[in-house]
């Protein structure tokens, strides 16, 4: 179970030898007072019923984090539970953020901690890499836009009811991580990763090891790499090469060492691909209690906006596993094709479809005539509506399962509505569903239903459902099932809270007639009822919270947390007119969130910026109205540490513009019909802009000249009708004027028409 491998020592000591001989370049804490905060919660889960035994888990849970000036943020979790007559542990660590030594900053870890094991960001939907639970310790430094992870541990899986802890499974775990961002378009990351387990654990737990898979020990060493073209193209490829040893007890003791997952996704406004393939080997990532390998195949997916709101989509893939070819292994085969729509209509009214077909075959390779194949399909129509308070979704699906020995159709159609009055929720939902198949129809009805309140110091919630759900019928059973879910939230005085939740469920199973036992027997001394399930359950948990010495915002925690050490950005900003001239007085903004207007020569500059990527911007709600943005900056600006980041910004002295807006909502409408969807044309050319909240609109930049404006009424609000001209005309003559443009509306009432009834005249 141990290691004894000189690949791992060399791994480690390649990994930690540029952090280890870095010169001493006393980087300086920045000056705090000392403070903390910490969360105390005791809390108890109670689950019974008439079909298992009582379930009482009960324990206390504390989380803290205290700032020390002279070594970092210090942060821990402890939890320990009493599990009836056992005794069971959540989240159990403490770590120390931000350790200036050797001219770097550590990150030191012990107890229970995550690793994710992608090294650099993944454009792809369809692999999905797993997080890795370890109880053990970490240690991770910063070098810049390089960084060094090192850990070791047992691997732990999440579990538990209500309450989740940690149960460790019979896997260690030992990595070494290099991750190097070169610029901001590349990110590449390489891994050692050594998993092992003892003879006796695989013997003792074989459901963690499924066949093919009983690996005493794996060393892998693999690669990932990021790469942002530009104009919207991401370029990806993860490589592995990964040497394993069998249990003396696997029936299948071979693996293809080789694996490899590249791709691209090319986004621009209106369209989006993405392609990528894959071949994965049963040795790719071996982590206890997760899949990822043992799969191989290409796939491709690609969104188009027609318009603005009108987009299709469309995604194709194909893969199968036992790479090896193993006869004694089964095999599976997918294929799987889909396509749909997203449209936004005017009036709030959203409509999307969406078709899916899916063919699996499988076996085993030795015995390929007696390969099972089956063919599915799934077709969706959603519609939406907002309407006042009321958010409406009617939704209606048709599921066709076509297998070898049964095929299987079940048409469903909901209708659901969601509505919010100030502090309210309330939703309902009812789902009708019919299913067709081996000379029997069924319907049935599943209704659910919801309310929330919120309030200062209170908040509650409810969830009743019952029916028969068709969608969860099975070739065995049918389920009728009955919920009711009940919880509350209290803010006490003094920092103290109280959360509680209830929840009861009923679920009859009841046998399929379809079932090939039933057709077998005719149904004689066979009984219906399977499981009769009644099951109750309780939450309730008590907060403190409490805080001692300086404040610790959570800006300043997540500062410490996630940078290390600081640079500088600074830059001018031009006219573009001019060139070379600066221009005063223009403010910009750092991430959004700090500010600086530039001098006299258009010169800024922000000092203690944190390493890292960082959006470096004009600042929109301040920039003056003579002047417009100009050509937009990188999306990242690379800061390193002690050094700095310059980044120069464009404005362009604005022209002529049109200014209006749109009048005429009714009082009692205010707030709740928009005017921001009003959209409002400009001819010559195919120019549009829309209103804001208040009915205002503006062009800016234009040349001087005669324009027409003129209002899309099918973008009005429901209900509105035109009360002026939809037209109108404007005359720029180059001096920088703004004329205005009022569009006026007016709600229309259906007057009943006028019958006579008695008409005198006079003689």
């Amino acid at each position: 179970m141990g290691y004894r491998a000189p690949l791992t020592l060399a791994s480690c000591a390649l990994a930690f030898a540029p952090a280890l001989l870095a010169q001493d370049l006393n980087i300086d804490s920045p000056r705090t007072e000392a403070g903390g905060m910490a969360d105390v919660a005791v809390q108890g889960y109670y689950l019974g019923g008439n079909s298992q035994p009582m379930t009482s888990l009960s324990g206390l849970n504390l989380s803290f984090r205290e700032y020390l000036p002279s070594f970092g943020l210090f942060t821990g979790n402890i939890e320990g539970y009493a599990d009836s007559a056992r005794g069971r542990t959540g989240d159990n660590s403490v770590t120390l953020h931000g350790v200036p030594w050797k001219g770097r900053r550590w990150t030191i870890t012990g107890g229970d901690f995550r690793y994710r094991t992608s090294l650099t960001p993944v454009p792809f939907t369809n692999y999905s890499y797993p997080e890795i639970g370890v109880r053990g310790a970490r240690v991770e430094m910063s070098d810049g836009a390089r960084q060094f992870t090192f850990f070791w541990g047992e691997e732990t899986l999440q579990t538990g009811p209500r309450i989740t802890f940690r149960t460790p499974v019979p896997q260690t775990a030992l990595g070494a991580v290099v991750q190097q961002s070169f610029g901001s378009r590349l990110r590449v990351g390489v891994r050692y990763l050594g998993l092992a387990s003892s003879e006796k654990s695989i013997e003792r737990s074989p459901l963690y090891f499924p066949g093919g898979s009983e690996f005493r020990r794996s060393d892998s060493l693999s690669a990932q790499a990021t790469f942002f073209a530009g104009r919207g193209l991401t370029l990806f490829a993860d490589g592995g090469a990964t040497h394993v040893a069998f249990a003396d007890t696997a029936i299948f003791p071979s693996s293809s060492p080789l694996s490899l997952l590249t791709g691209a996704r090319w986004e621009t406004k209106r369209l989006t691909i993405t392609a990528n393939y894959g071949r994965l080997t049963r040795s790719a990532l071996p982590t206890v209690g997760y899949y990822f390998g043992d799969r191989a195949g290409p796939f491709a997916e690609i969104r188009y906006k027609v318009f603005g709101t009108f987009e299709l989509f469309g995604s194709a893939l194909t893969s199968h596993n036992n790479l090896e070819r193993d006869p004694l292994l089964p095999g599976f085969s997918t294929h799987a094709l889909t396509g749909g729509m997203n449209v936004a209509l005017p009036g709030q009214i959203g409509v999307s479809g969406q078709f899916t077909k899916v063919g699996l075959r499988g076996g085993l390779a030795s015995e390929p005539s007696q390969y099972d194949s089956q063919s599915n399909s799934q077709a969706q129509v959603s519609l939406t509506k907002t309407l006042s308070n009321h958010s409406l979704m009617t939704t209606v699906r048709e599921l066709d399962l076509n297998g070898v020995y049964i095929r299987q159709k079940q048409k469903s159609a909901e209708l659901q509505d969601n509505m919010h009055f100030s502090r309210f929720t309330f939703g309902g939902a009812a789902r009708f569903q019919q299913e067709s198949g081996s000379g029997r129809l069924q319907n049935s009805v599943s209704v659910r239903v919801s309310a929330q309140a919120r309030f200062r110091t209170f908040s509650a919630y409810g969830q009743f459902e019952t029916g028969n759900d068709l969608i969860n019928k099975t070739l065995f059973a049918t389920n009728t099932v009955r919920t009711l879910v009940a919880g509350t939230s209290i803010s006490i005085a003094h920092d103290w809270s109280l959360q509680a939740e209830m929840f009861r469920t009923n679920l009859l199973s009841t046998l399929n007639a379809a079932n090939i036992l039933v057709l077998q027997t005719q149904g004689e001394n066979v009984s219906d009822i399977l499981n009769n399930f009644n099951q109750w359950s309780l939450l309730v948990k008590l907060n403190h919270h409490t805080h001692w010495g300086a404040p610790l915002p959570e800006a300043m925690t997540d500062s410490l947390i996630n940078r290390v050490v600081y640079g500088a950005v600074e830059g001018y900003v031009y006219d573009s007119a001019t060139g070379s001239h600066g221009v005063a007085g223009i403010s910009i903004s750092l991430d959004r969130s700090r500010t600086r207007a530039t001098d006299g020569n258009g010169h800024y500059r922000f000092d203690d910026v944190p390493e890292g990527g960082h959006a470096i911007a004009l600042n929109m709600d301040e920039l003056p109205a003579d002047f417009s943005p100009g050509p937009a900056p990188p999306a990242s600006i690379p800061v390193k540490p002690r050094a700095i980041a310059r980044v120069d910004l464009r404005v362009v002295t604005s022209g002529s513009s049109i200014r209006g807006a749109v009048q005429g909502l009714a009082l009692e409408d205010r707030g709740i019909a928009r005017l921001e969807d009003v959209v409002i044309n400009l001819a010559p050319g195919s120019s549009y802009t829309t209103c804001d909240g208040g009915g205002e609109f503006a062009f800016y930049n234009l040349t001087p000249g005669q324009y027409r404006l003129s209002i899309d009424l099918s973008t009005l609000p429901e209900g509105y009708v035109p009360d002026s001209e939809v037209e109108a005309a404007a005359d720029l003559g180059g001096q920088n004027e703004a004329p205005v443009v009022v569009f006026r509306i007016r709600k229309h009432v259906e007057e009943l028409p006028v019958r006579k009834v008695f008409e005198a005249t006079a003689r």
